[in-house]
């Protein structure tokens, strides 16, 4: 590469990289008066200097990630089957109230889970969500 521009008046600059050899060689000409060049070369050795993480660390930070992925798909189960039981509560509510057909103790039921729902008991397991949903539906039909 030439970089003609950063070198003063009578000089030039040309930098060659060699990945091969990790070194840099710079070649400076510098201009006399009488216009006849004189070559510098000097070379700098490169030393390599990457950082990162052991195998061992990389292994652990995997296993870290799959762990959490795992946790946040039992998450999102558990999260669909509490929306699924409040789905079917509402809907159902508005379906016996629309058709003037309320059974009082249906209802009670449905407020029953909607405040168990909100309360601190209402954070439970995907199987308690799923249980309590099955039982509305027996009581019901």
């Amino acid at each position: 590469m030439e970089t003609g521009a950063a070198a003063p008046k009578g000089t030039s600059n040309s930098l060659d990289l060699n990945p091969r050899l990790s070194t840099i060689t710079i070649t400076e000409e510098l201009m006399d008066e009488d216009t006849k060049k004189k070559e510098k070369e000097i070379d700098l050795p490169i030393r390599s200097r990457i950082s990162g993480t052991s195998r061992k660390e990389l292994h652990e930070f995997i296993k870290q990630e799959n762990e959490m992925i795992s946790r946040d798909e039992k998450e999102n189960e558990r999260l669909d089957a509490r929306n699924a039981l409040e789905e079917y509560i509402f809907g159902m509510s508005r379906k016996l109230n629309a058709d003037g057909n309320i059974r009082q103790d249906v209802l009670e039921d449905f407020q029953t889970t909607i405040d168990w729902l909100d309360s601190a008991e209402g954070y439970q397991e995907t199987s308690v969500y799923v249980e309590r949903l099955e039982s509305l539906i027996a009581n019901i039909y």
